[in-house]
């Protein structure tokens, strides 16, 4: 059997702020992320991507054309609800589909194994949805908020998707229910009251659906690690820039750019987290643009980076190993200028100094090792940083 699957992606975004289908995850919109697990499956022949109608052209010229995804999808405009949206949906089908899988495009988290379970139990059952049990006690209240009676969680699902529907069973409800102005939370609900069975499948803890900013933060796969180390020759002459300021001392770090190793070390472990090239590559000390450059731009620009893929900063944990100069002085104002250039609060930076017990060449005051781990999580912040130094 062959199957479409249906992407909504139409809503607004009231409850997030904005229309968070469009979300950056990884690089990928969250409804393009929905989308691929259905792409390339055997049995799925067409995928149509419902979107808002002032964003059909944008969607179909510049969101979905860098993915390749396979089918080609059809991009529609959604109606003025679900049930709208849907109803449209089905009336591009191709001939030969028999299976209609319905899938949020807020739910980026969708595995295949899931999507086959209901793409075989569709064919089996004709219509079935994935549900989790309650871990919470549910109680039905009155207007006032008294309670009226507890429920039953035992029997109790919360419902995701993707839905599965025999195609001429999801039709039929669903032109019941434009003739009979039926008003559903899901695409199952009108299934149940043109009166067929709907069987529920075990769904997935991670498959959820992204409504508010908090869902994100929750959303697996939420943090990545990442170690960044730099280490640094002291030389005369130069100024001691490390975490962006400049400390009074006799001697600076070597380097090309301003040779903060620790703000260097940062960069490194936050481009490593997101997959990202190192900073050599990103900034080449063959580059002449790059001579004595301020490392907090440098920064800056990382950042940008991480965001453009859909990450941001969730923590950076900093040690500087060196012998002279004492860095406790200044460490509110490098986690202050590190905080300003990520667009973080200061208290996800920390920064701790500890010395070589005169061993080696930084026991001897010749250089100086910076270390850092990081934490990224991915981003909700919109627009970009500015440079300043």
């Amino acid at each position: 059997m062959k199957a479409a699957v249906i992407i909504a992606a139409a809503g607004q975004g009231q409850r997030m702020g904005f229309k968070k289908q469009y979300l950056q995850l990884e690089g990928r919109p969250m409804f393009i992320r929905a989308t691929e697990p259905f792409a390339e499956l055997p049995f799925i022949c067409q995928i149509i991507i419902c979107v808002p109608q002032e964003d059909r052209g944008w969607a179909e010229e510049e969101l979905l054309p860098p993915f390749s995804l396979l089918p080609q999808p059809q991009v529609i405009s959604g109606g003025e609800t679900r049930q709208e949206t849907i109803g449209r949906a089905l009336k591009q089908l191709k001939p030969e589909v028999e299976i209609v899988l319905i899938h949020d495009g807020a739910r980026p988290f969708i595995n295949r194994d899931l999507i086959l379970e209901v793409f075989e139990g569709a064919q089996k059952k004709g219509a079935v949805i994935p549900g989790i049990p309650l871990q919470d006690t549910v109680k039905q209240v009155e207007d006032q908020n008294r309670v009226q009676k507890s429920l039953d969680r035992d029997n109790l699902r919360l419902i995701q998707t993707p839905q599965g529907f025999a195609r001429e069973i999801i039709e039929e409800a669903n032109a019941i229910a434009a003739r009979e102005g039926w008003a559903v939370t899901d695409d199952a609900g009108l299934v149940e009251k043109a009166g067929y069975p709907v069987w529920v499948l075990p769904g997935e803890e991670s498959n959820l659906k992204v409504t508010t900013r908090r869902d994100l933060e929750l959303s697996p796969g939420d943090l990545r690690t990442g170690l960044g180390m730099d280490i640094h020759p002291l030389v005369p002459g130069r100024p001691l820039i490390l975490g962006g300021i400049q400390i009074p001392w006799e001697k600076g770090c070597g380097g090309h750019s301003d040779g903060d190793a620790l703000l260097h070390a940062l960069m490194d472990s936050l481009l490593g987290a997101a997959g990202l090239e190192d900073i050599g590559h990103h900034f080449p000390d063959t580059d002449e643009k790059y001579r004595d450059a301020c490392s907090v731009d440098l920064l800056k620009t990382v950042a940008t980076l991480l965001r453009e893929k859909g990450w941001q900063l969730n923590n950076a944990d900093c040690t500087l190993v060196l012998e002279k100069p004492r860095i406790a002085p200044y460490n509110e104002k490098m986690k202050v200028k590190i905080a300003e250039a990520l667009g973080v609060e200061k208290d996800r930076i920390g920064i701790k100094a500890t010395t070589a017990e005169k061993m080696g060449f930084i026991g001897r005051g010749e250089g100086i090792l910076a270390q850092v781990v990081v934490t990224i999580k991915r981003s909700l912040q919109e627009g970009g940083i500015g440079s300043e130094c």
